[in-house]
């Protein structure tokens, strides 16, 4: 058993609960590592690489110098920035985010039959019919 001091008995803990755009923050962290190692596990030439965030706060964190921010974001915005340094972040409303439908009660009988969990939102979609990819081309040994 430990004997504590009187100023030990009396000394309080600063706590700082992580607000919702720290949590977005780190999600966005995570969303960098993630990229990274699959990056480096492909074979196949990347032209272009878009990332997307519903926080518009931690898009403004993005573009900022990381020394400008408080340390824990600052710290999270370096990784950020090494990570993503070729990509393009981008803004999706909370509404049409997949990521959002489970935060927000989506049951899980349910997400079998959701149109925005497995195809994305409307938006994706329509970029991509109107610019199909042409995978003869990418998979051709020309291009290697």
């Amino acid at each position: 058993m430990d004997l504590l001091t009187p100023q030990q008995q009396h000394m309080v803990l600063y706590y700082m609960p992580i607000t919702i755009p720290r949590l977005e923050l780190c999600a966005c962290v995570l969303l960098s590592q993630l990229l990274e190692k699959v990056l480096h596990s492909l074979t196949l030439p990347i032209q272009q690489i878009m990332l997307w965030t519903d926080s518009n706060i931690v898009l403004a964190w993005i573009q900022r110098y990381p020394e400008q921010l408080k340390t824990f974001i600052g710290n999270r915005i370096k990784i950020i920035q090494r990570l993503t340094q070729n990509c393009q972040w981008n803004h999706v409303f909370s509404n049409e985010n997949p990521t959002d439908l489970i935060s927000r009660g989506l049951n899980a009988s349910d997400i079998s039959s959701n149109q925005l969990w497995w195809h994305g939102p409307d938006f994706l979609r329509e970029e991509l019919e109107a610019n199909p990819i042409d995978f003869k081309r990418i998979t051709s040994d020309f291009d290697y």
